[in-house]
């Protein structure tokens, strides 16, 4: 799954790497083509989903602690961290990417 930023300076597409996305959690980027600072143009509805996904995350774990005990709590503390990361994440990227970029 490929996807991409465009510069709001140069218009040049810059491909929106798991490298830039780890290295920029708020969003802001350089264009690597003219050096322009620009950030995503987030709407306030990002944030809100950020609290649903972290709700989902708690959730899945205290679905764990209930069905399996909390005897193995280190055990379903990793797995549904692994698989909030694994689901989470990705859809994420694929979100952030359909931004619009302004200037800094």
């Amino acid at each position: 799954m490929e996807v991409s930023l465009n510069c709001p300076s140069c218009k040049r597409e810059i491909e929106f790497t798991w490298g830039r996305y780890f290295k920029s959690p708020f969003g802001r980027f350089n264009c690597i083509d003219c050096g322009a600072k620009y950030k995503l143009d987030r709407p306030r509805i990002y944030f809100l989903r950020a609290v649903v996904f972290y709700v989902f995350y708690f959730a899945l774990l205290a679905a764990g602690i209930y069905l399996f005990g909390d005897q193995h709590i280190l055990s379903i503390y990793l797995i549904g961290t692994a698989i909030y990361f694994a689901v989470v994440f990705p859809v994420d990227k694929k979100i952030e990417s359909k931004y619009d970029t302004k200037l800094r």
